[in-house]
């Protein structure tokens, strides 16, 4: 086997595992409303694969077909994003403030009912309260101080620069994304689109391959048995002759995608599993052995 078919092969299913846990890695990342995206999203290509398959004179309208619903679903795919993002980033803590704001007012009012239930002490138990409220006033005073000045410092309209600063950043980020996970899908579809078609191509070599391998054995036997008769052997002597070199040719061919398959093994020691590797080895060795 030519080197460079042999690196081709095991480059392409580099490139299939890696895809693999790239899209594995992106469903794990992100929650049940991508997670039934990207099923919906496998299902699309899966169909179309099939159809390319079952007739492929067909095969740019089902692309076409196919680019036309990946378009649909990346728009969802879009607006799911999105209202992560307001959830993470606006409503999340906007809720948590409000429950702690909830729970202040709680304890407020636990206190005003211990202090009514003292009144020795009730007076010293209000002016604590009172001082406490006083400081967590000039705190959040001091904060927002501090937010209205950024909002200055980084434009003339105040109240709304360091929002449009915040909302810029953030649409950068799910562009960002968005096209991230766009090129994920992408790649996806191209991967199983291509396993579809590479396991054709590879039946179609494999059958060729065998159909060679029994041709060669069959010419190499009908060679050394018309050698015989020509030389004056018997019948029995050039059926013999036969057989001793069908036999001989067809262990040269087994001993050579032994060797095959051990020099795929070898490479792919490192990048595909055990099993996968076999298969990969077997292949090779049985469509380029002849």
């Amino acid at each position: 086997t030519p080197p460079a078919v042999a690196t081709d092969i095991i480059n392409e299913r580099a490139k299939i595992k890696d895809a693999v846990e790239q899209r594995r890695s992106f469903v794990q990342n992100n929650g049940p409303e991508i997670a039934h995206l990207v099923a919906e999203n496998t299902k699309l290509i899966q169909k179309a694969a099939a159809n390319i398959a079952n007739n492929p004179e067909t095969k740019d309208d089902v692309m076409q077909e196919l680019d036309n619903s990946m378009k649909i679903l990346a728009d969802k795919h879009a607006t799911t994003i999105h209202e992560q993002a307001n959830s993470e980033n606006i409503n999340k803590p906007r809720k948590a403030a409000a429950d702690l704001i909830d729970e202040t007012q709680i304890i407020n009012n636990k206190i005003l009912h211990i202090a009514k239930k003292a009144p020795i002490v009730a007076k010293d138990i209000i002016k604590k309260g009172m001082d406490n409220a006083r400081h967590t006033a000039e705190v959040f005073n001091n904060t927002l101080e501090y937010v209205n000045t950024e909002e200055k410092r980084h434009s003339p309209i105040p109240k709304s620069a360091l929002r449009l600063l915040n909302e810029a950043k953030k649409e950068e980020q799910l562009d960002q994304i968005a096209k991230k996970n766009a090129e994920t899908e992408k790649q996806h579809r191209e991967v199983l689109l291509k396993e579809h078609q590479d396991a054709d191509v590879m039946a179609t070599e494999e059958r060729l391959a065998k159909n060679n391998r029994a041709r060669k054995i069959s010419e190499a036997g009908i060679k050394a048995a018309q050698s015989v008769l020509k030389t004056g052997g018997t019948i029995e002597e050039a059926r013999a002759a036969k057989a001793a070199a069908e036999k001989a040719i067809l262990q040269e061919i087994e001993s050579r995608e032994a060797q095959i398959r051990q020099d795929v093994m070898r490479s792919l020691n490192s990048g595909v599993d055990s099993k996968k590797a076999a298969q990969i080895a077997a292949h090779v060795a049985t469509a380029h052995s002849g």
